[in-house]
């Protein structure tokens, strides 16, 4: 049998549940997610906006009109009044809420070199009797290994933000589990978040070390903040595997 994410998940009693989102489909996104990545800081304020309910925004910065004129020329955000932009539909705001990230995840995998990569992959799994079900946003095969990548568009200043820092330590112990419980003894996982997590003034010093410092100990790859343009995430998704 050739090798496949399909076939190395169904060695753990983990089977798909239904179809993942197809590769044209994440194509025609991909020029946006990667926009916004590259420069999320700007994008950062028009997140929770666009990923909730209409209000007023003023664009602050010449960087945010341009971003809400792409995302309005992709069909993603309309103009309803002065100042005021709103997602197109529940697809759109799902994107901005945070899908973008698992999207350009998806693209950095494959120019990683991974061989197959599925994102928003449904899965139902046995334990002798017990049965249940996962999504999880990103799983990336090279050869017969796989990556499990669990992905967190969540605020970046994480300095005055304590609910913010217990989530990442959830999220750090839920990545974990992925990995625990779907994969093989050579698989990888990696939490991949909007964090800024190093301190660039202090030689990269980390402004959070539990949660750094836990995840060495769990063997769990973070990328963060400081990882998200194209030629630093790349790099990031291919030294998982080395």
């Amino acid at each position: 049998m050739s090798t496949s994410i399909k076939h190395l998940l169904a060695e753990r009693e983990t089977f798909p549940d239904g179809d993942v989102r197809s590769h044209v489909d994440l194509q025609s996104r991909h020029k946006v997610a990667r926009f916004i990545a590259e420069n999320y800081r700007d994008f950062e304020p028009l997140r929770l906006h666009l990923a909730g309910n209409r209000h007023s925004f003023d664009p602050r910065t010449e960087k945010q009109r341009q971003m809400l004129s792409f995302m309005r020329d992709r069909n993603l955000v309309q103009k309803t009044g002065d100042s005021i932009y709103e997602a197109v539909d529940l697809d759109a705001r799902g994107f901005f809420s945070g899908r973008w990230l698992e999207e350009y995840a998806y693209f950095a995998a494959l120019a990683a070199g991974f061989d197959e990569v599925e994102t928003g992959r449904k899965v139902r799994w046995r334990v002798g009797a017990d049965e249940g079900f996962n999504e999880i946003d990103l799983i990336a095969r090279k050869d017969d290994r796989l990556l499990f990548v669990s992905c967190k568009a969540i605020k970046s200043d994480i300095d005055k933000a304590k609910p913010v820092r217990d989530r990442l330590i959830t999220y750090l112990h839920e990545a974990d589990n992925i990995v625990d419980h779907f994969g093989g003894p050579n698989d990888r996982v990696a939490l991949f978040c909007t964090a800024d997590l190093y301190d660039e003034y202090q030689t990269d010093k980390s402004r959070f070390p539990p949660l750094t410092g836990k995840a060495r100990v769990l063997d769990v790859d973070i990328f963060s903040l400081e990882d998200l343009a194209w030629n630093d995430i790349v790099p990031c998704f291919r030294r998982t595997m080395a």
